[in-house]
């Protein structure tokens, strides 16, 4: 007889958004939700079809819309409410209401690195004040900026899958955050 089959398996994000706008978005308030939660271990990039619509429902109300400029062009975006993952809030941009990048300051994964993500796929110095390097798994849409000292969590970046070399060829590898000071 045939076994049955595995219950445990989750269907990969394409084969989800095919199948109906409810289970896509489904999909994506979970994922947000565990992302919101410090817990990456289901996470595999940003959900197809994820919109501000199921950012709302996951995360709650959001702050008044305001610009960024993630890769150096202005893009909407969000602040959502402190949760236990991502203490400042989450910024969720979006382009005509398809969310397209997730960032987090001061990050706090809910367990280990390599529990829920084992070895990145790639490291790279990271641009950001102090000593950081980037932990980067690209296929599962995920960078994370850790202390080099601490191993804490700077900043995270989450965003649609894509491979190491689209990574390293894109903005997201060129990340830079200057302070001056305001007089």
């Amino acid at each position: 007889p045939a076994s049955p089959p595995d219950a445990s398996a989750a269907p990969d994000a394409a084969s989800t958004a095919a199948a109906s706008p409810d289970a896509t978005a489904a999909s994506c308030v979970a994922a947000l939700r565990a992302l919101a939660a410090g817990d990456y271990r289901g996470w595999r990039g940003l959900p197809v079809g994820c919109t501000i619509a199921d950012a709302d429902r996951a995360l709650g109300a959001a702050g008044p819309t305001a610009t960024g400029f993630p890769g150096g062009s202005p893009t909407r975006y969000r602040t959502y409410p402190p949760s236990a993952g991502a203490p400042a809030g989450l910024q969720v941009y979006d382009v005509d209401g398809a969310v397209t990048l997730i960032i987090a300051r001061d990050a706090v994964p809910a367990d280990t690195l390599d529990a829920m993500l084992g070895a990145p796929e790639a490291k790279q110095a990271s641009r950001v004040p102090g000593f950081k390097t980037m932990w980067i798994w690209a296929s599962r849409g995920l960078t994370l900026h850790r202390d080099d000292s601490t191993g804490a969590v700077a900043w995270l970046y989450a965003y649609p899958p894509m491979t190491v070399d689209a990574f390293r060829a894109s903005w997201l590898a060129k990340v830079e955050i200057h302070r001056t000071r305001v007089r």
